[in-house]
């Protein structure tokens, strides 16, 4: 049976790991005054909520504030039809059973993900910045996959994202563009689109710059690979201006590396 002072003990842990915690009820909504707004990884500040506001759930602040974001699969609202579209994921990061029978997917924050619900698909929610969710080990269900959260997969992760940018059609490769050549900027289009925030830009040049080579070679073009990492960049959340700066820069630098 779940006590307050177990509750209190799985908080303190996840605290020393950095995790804004707070109390919770058995309905899941947090029971101090501020809501999440009162999370705290300072374990005086959890000692205190719990005596003022006992919660025999752990609640856990997601997005910036610890971190930490979640995927929330919710079997009996059709998450169980797109997770078994991507079984991959259950073995790539951590994964929490929930009391309804769902799992919760454990990434790292990924820079201007907020909470959505049923944007990746239906009976799957995002609880990022602005959200929180249930620790659900504190109550004894199982951690199906005890890896260390990972960072979003790309494709994963453009599916979560809100369009804060019109999207940008894939440019059509010029005729005498070969197929390395267009796997070789797939690929470097695809690390862009999913660099985490702190590291957009330092992905972008260093694609660019490695692209630079083949573009001096003839096995690519110089504008097919701007419009292509221009689009994936603007996915990952980098301003037009940024992009520009640092693809004129890369390329630049690149094409005088011989």
């Amino acid at each position: 049976m779940r006590s307050h002072a177990m509750a209190l003990e799985w908080a303190l842990a996840l605290a020393a790991r950095r995790l804004r915690v707070y109390p919770a009820a058995d309905s899941k909504a947090p029971i101090c005054p501020n809501g999440i707004n009162a999370a705290t990884c300072d374990s005086f500040e959890v000692q205190q909520l719990w005596k003022d506001y006992p919660g025999t759930l752990v609640g856990v602040r997601t997005g910036a504030a610890s971190g930490l974001d979640v995927l929330d699969v919710d079997f009996r609202n059709g998450g169980d039809i797109w997770l078994a579209r991507q079984p991959d994921l259950l073995s790539q990061t951590r994964v929490h059973e929930t009391r309804s029978g769902g799992i919760h997917l454990l990434f790292r924050h990924a820079g201007g993900l907020r909470c959505s619900q049923g944007r990746v698909a239906n009976g799957v929610d995002v609880r990022a910045d602005g959200g929180g969710v249930i620790w659900w080990p504190a109550t004894g269900l199982p951690v199906q996959c005890t890896l260390p959260p990972a960072e979003w997969p790309a494709w994963l992760l453009a599916l979560a994202l809100p369009p804060t940018h019109p999207a940008q059609p894939a440019p059509m490769p010029p005729r005498h563009v070969s197929a390395y050549g267009r796997g070789a900027l797939a690929s470097a289009a695809r690390r862009v689109a999913g660099a985490r925030e702190g590291r957009r830009n330092c992905v972008l040049n260093a694609e660019a710059f490695s692209l630079a080579r083949l573009i001096r070679e003839g096995t690519l073009d110089e504008r097919y690979v701007s419009e292509a990492l221009t689009a994936a960049a603007v996915q990952a959340g980098l301003t037009p201006a940024e992009i520009a700066r640092t693809l004129r820069s890369a390329l630049q630098a690149g094409g005088r590396n011989v």
